[in-house]
């Protein structure tokens, strides 16, 4: 896979840990924050995209995840959260575009919820945070884990009792669980138990979710569940694809991603080219005051009807832009 000329990783100890993180592009910051069982290289191909339009993006890799160490003792997501707060702090980072996914949304949601002034957009793919209910299913094995947990109770028997674990964790799906090693096996536990219903309905920012209509990983339910909860939200639905879009359709989720995110500088390009327009009906000479215009400012057309307009710079064709975004 091509990676961008500006592509860089670098290391940093955060909280005690060595931490990796990948760097591209230059411009307004993106931070990424990948899932569980993932990595900054999960998302390589969307880091490359974002970054070739003017945007800086940064994806560590989790502590316990990628070439990042793990932690010592088992976590929580507000352990998660301190040392993201360490990262940002690292990188000066005060104000940036948020994209998270899964175990990494859960995240976002408690910065977002506590931190608002930090993000300026929050775009959450399949994010986690929200308890589910157990299904009749799982509540047949959990019965019989725990009789099985009562029988193996003796010390003779930890061995046997581990084993039963593993067995009931893949068979409820959570092979995350199984895959786990050392503390953050119960660091899975400890984030799988703690539900973030509450702090999702504190969010304010800017918010696009985007869901896979096939996710089996978290149910599509949870998806109206959030767009309910984040006033003002945006939900786009991906037909077809699970619960890893950066993965399965790179190029689709960059280009919604980048539809999201550039909305506002266009959003402020139209209200300086209003001001432009008013000012210069009103025969001022210098409509912008303090700050040059917007690379896409309109203005009326030499030559043209009154009420004409142009760009200056014609935006080139982007295949990343729809028919709309266009317009």
């Amino acid at each position: 896979m091509p990676i961008c000329q500006s592509f860089k990783e670098d290391k940093i100890i955060i909280k005690g840990l060595e931490t990796n993180y990948k760097t591209a592009g230059t411009g307004e910051i993106i931070l990424i924050l990948h899932g569980w069982g993932g990595s900054s290289d999960s998302w390589i191909k969307v880091q490359e995209v974002l970054s070739g339009k003017n945007y800086r993006v940064i994806v560590p890799d989790l502590p316990g995840f990628g070439k990042s160490q793990q932690p010592t003792i088992p976590w929580k997501r507000d352990d998660y959260l301190i040392w993201l707060l360490n990262f940002l702090e690292s990188q000066k980072l005060t104000s940036f575009i948020l994209i998270s996914h899964s175990f990494g949304g859960s995240i976002s949601i408690k910065l977002a919820a506590k931190y608002p002034e930090k993000i300026k957009k929050l775009i959450l793919c399949s994010p986690a945070g929200i308890k589910q209910k157990p299904d009749p299913k799982a509540k047949i094995i959990y019965a019989a884990a725990k009789i099985g947990d009562l029988l193996l109770s003796s010390k003779h028997l930890s061995k046997i009792r581990n084993y039963a674990k593993d067995g009931l964790y893949f068979l409820l799906r959570r092979k995350d669980y199984v895959k786990a090693k050392g503390p953050m096996r119960q660091t899975f536990i400890n984030v799988l138990n703690e539900d973030l219903t509450d702090e999702i309905s504190k969010i304010k920012t800017d918010t696009l979710i985007v869901w896979g209509s096939k996710d089996e990983a978290i149910s599509l339910k949870n998806a109206f569940v959030f767009k309910k909860n984040i006033a003002g939200s945006k939900l786009e639905i991906l037909k077809n694809v699970g619960h890893s879009p950066q993965l399965e359709v790179p190029e689709e989720l960059s280009a919604i991603i980048y539809k999201f995110i550039s909305g506002a500088q266009r959003a402020e390009a139209r209200a300086c080219t209003q001001k432009c327009v008013t000012a210069r009906r009103r025969g001022s000479s210098t409509p912008f005051v303090g700050r040059n215009p917007p690379k896409h400012t309109l203005l009326r057309s030499i030559g043209a009807s009154k009420g004409t307009l142009s760009r200056i710079h014609p935006r080139p064709k982007d295949p990343w832009l729809s028919a709309e975004e266009g317009k």
